[in-house]
């Protein structure tokens, strides 16, 4: 009785397997799958496009070479590899990730041999290459067009429509400049398997995500490292974090400003006043009276050089008391004492340390610090002070 049930199981099991790729199969015979590069009908020769669980397969050759790519294969790795321009793709035949300039992105659709034919994502390739990637369809009649117009070196997705199941964008920088490497994350509020899945900004700025539960509310947030003058710093970009659907989708740019109330790439200048008695406390309202002048020194965080002087006096804010939204750089850092009623008196100056074995100077060159893990804006912490004056 147990091996005629065993018997019987495993035909079972065969038939439904049979049946699970006669249906692939079916679907992809019947879809007349045509695609476009730039108004011009991509013609593939001997295996068609295929449409595969709504995600159009196409031979990886024919595809990378129509980009612009130079094609390779590792065929130890059974790797598909297309180069241009800086720009490095990677496919693995049944990865669940595609490598784009060596980082991870996740896969909707994998790589995968069909008719003995290395079959690659269409709309994958197509949009970390910079392309915009439209669909449309009358029955099994797919129309599939893949266009440049107007979408390399775009500021923002604005004119792009969310599509379900989907989050993608652009990050960029206050001057409109792509970001490269900018780690981005999606989050399931109800906080389900698979709560959260991340992709890496591309060279041209964009990433995709595809969103793997269905009715689920999601929200986006983005890291960006950057290293500067020998630091590290990690910086949170700002976007739309309003919560959004898997049925609707949601486009979700990400910019790294760098002025303006809340920049981002921008930092906290701390100063302490020092007293002219060590052991003394310096009147309560001399804080208030210092005016910190801060000069761009050589080449800034945001890749300008030089610039204008920013002249401040410190305020109280929740992160403490100085001058908040300063754009992160090096600087000439200068301080002047102007009590109301009083001239105003030139300050010495020096970079803040625990040692405080540093000289005071009528100025001093400083830069923000680079604390990752401390969850709040970088600090430039400074010492003033007022000159001894010699009396009588």
């Amino acid at each position: 009785m147990s091996n005629k049930w065993l018997k019987s199981l495993k035909v079972l099991i065969c038939m439904l397997l049979i049946l699970a790729f006669a249906k692939q199969s079916i679907f992809a015979k019947e879809a007349d799958v045509n695609v476009y590069f730039n108004g011009k009908k991509i013609q593939f020769n001997e295996t068609q496009p295929v449409i595969i669980d709504g995600s159009t397969l196409v031979p990886f050759r024919t595809l990378f070479e129509t980009l612009g790519f130079e094609v390779k294969w590792n065929n130890s790795e059974r790797k598909a590899i297309g180069e241009k321009d800086g720009l490095r793709i990677e496919l693995t035949i049944d990865g669940a990730y595609a490598q784009v300039n060596g980082n991870d992105v996740n896969l909707t659709a994998y790589a995968q041999i069909i008719n003995e034919k290395t079959m690659v994502p269409l709309r994958f390739i197509s949009e970390n290459s910079g392309f915009k990637v439209s669909y449309s369809n009358k029955g099994d009649v797919f129309k599939i067009e893949i266009s440049s117009d107007g979408n390399i070196g775009r500021t923002n997705s604005a004119s792009e429509e969310s599509e379900p199941y989907l989050v993608k964008g652009r990050a960029v920088d206050a001057k409109g400049n792509p970001l490269k490497g900018v780690k981005v994350t999606v989050r399931n509020q109800l906080k389900l398997y698979d709560s959260i899945a991340q992709a890496v900004t591309d060279v041209d700025g964009r990433y995709q995500i595809p969103l793997g539960i269905p009715k689920a509310t999601w929200t986006v947030s983005a890291q960006y490292i950057h290293d500067y003058n020998g630091k590290t710093y990690k910086l949170w970009l700002s976007n739309d974090d309003s919560p959004f659907a898997s049925e609707d989708g949601a486009i979700r740019d990400l910019t790294m400003t760098s002025s303006g109330e809340g920049c981002v790439a921008c930092g906290f200048v701390f100063f302490n006043v020092v007293p002219e008695n060590r052991y003394e406390l310096p009147p309560a309202d001399q804080k208030e009276n210092v005016e910190l002048t801060l000069t761009p020194d050589g080449l800034q965080f945001d890749g300008s050089i030089g610039g204008a002087s920013i002249t401040a006096r410190a305020a109280y804010t929740a992160t403490g008391f100085g001058i908040k939204d300063i754009p992160l750089g090096r600087y000439k850092a200068t301080a002047r004492y102007l009590p109301p009623g009083e001239t105003a008196q030139t300050m010495l100056i020096r970079n803040w340390k625990y040692e405080k074995v540093n000289e005071f100077a009528p100025s001093v060159i400083a830069e923000f610090d680079s604390d990752l893990d401390s969850g709040v804006p970088p600090k430039m912490k400074l010492d003033v002070k007022l000159p001894v004056t010699n009396t009588k």
